[in-house]
């Protein structure tokens, strides 16, 4: 007996001699959507290594067509770079008051500029993958991968310094007289620490356990760029972080409820 392919699952069933996986499609930009690939599942109940592509054709475009593309795709990157261009600007200004001005030195204020830090380094990091991915090169391609994973931890950082915000405001609102306040370096351990580790794990976990993706869109050459389960890895921390920022809030509203409702 041989297997059938289950079109929805990408599962061989025992069936026939063998059948084909077909759905998989090229890109709608760059070709027509008339015929999809196809991967031959075996007798043995196992996929062929690869995927066949030949069916699908180039679109011929009109001139005029054709360079709508390319200023559709050029207008999206030129708004991108205009936002963390502005976000950089903005927040570069915010970082220099704080650090100017003694008298806005706190824990409170401190939090805030580590946030706004995240989110500056986030913006230059972008910007800067960006530019090397738009002019490929070995070289290039290769800075532009490991800045993949240095992306991947300033956004990390960047939920874990929200975590401390709430975890902050918590502390002062909910639990203002029983526990002593959380020394800083605490909190830098959490908004600088924690995402480290899971970033860190994340990245090695993709490096050994990923399996190189097949198909035109696939990132062969740097794995980090690839989306599949073991970004749970990053995003599994993450959730729980907003969960906890979740709790956080109604626990705030709760205690700033009964203080309105009490006076």
């Amino acid at each position: 007996m041989g297997w059938f392919v289950l079109l929805a699952a990408n599962i061989c069933w025992k069936c026939g001699l063998r059948a084909v996986f077909r759905g998989i499609q090229w890109s709608p930009l760059r070709h027509k959507q008339l015929s999809n690939a196809s991967r031959l599942c075996q007798t043995n109940g196992t996929w062929l290594p690869w995927s066949n592509y030949r069916s699908c054709q180039p679109l011929q475009l009109h001139e005029h067509e054709f360079l709508q593309v390319l200023w559709d795709m050029k207008e999206a990157a030129t708004i991108y770079y205009v936002g963390y261009g502005v976000s950089l600007i903005a927040l570069s200004l915010a970082l220099l008051v704080f650090s100017r001005f003694k008298e806005l030195r706190c824990v409170r204020n401190t939090i805030h500029s580590n946030l706004m830090a995240t989110y500056l380094l986030i913006d230059v990091t972008w910007i800067l993958t960006a530019t090397l991915q738009s002019n490929p090169n070995p070289f290039t391609a290769k800075i532009a991968c490991f800045l993949v994973i240095l992306l991947t931890y300033l956004m990390g950082t960047n939920f874990f310094w929200m975590l401390v915000e709430g975890l902050y405001l918590y502390m002062q609102v909910v639990k203002t007289f029983s526990t002593e306040d959380i020394p800083m370096k605490i909190y830098t351990g959490i908004g600088w620490g924690i995402p480290a580790i899971i970033a860190s794990a994340w990245a090695i976990t993709k490096l050994l356990a990923s399996e190189a993706p097949e198909g035109p869109l696939a990132q062969n050459s740097c794995p980090w760029q690839n989306k599949d389960y073991y970004d749970y890895v990053f995003s599994c921390p993450v959730m729980v972080v907003l969960l906890i920022n979740i709790f956080f809030l109604i626990k705030i509203m709760w205690v700033l409820i009964k203080q309105v409702t009490s006076i």
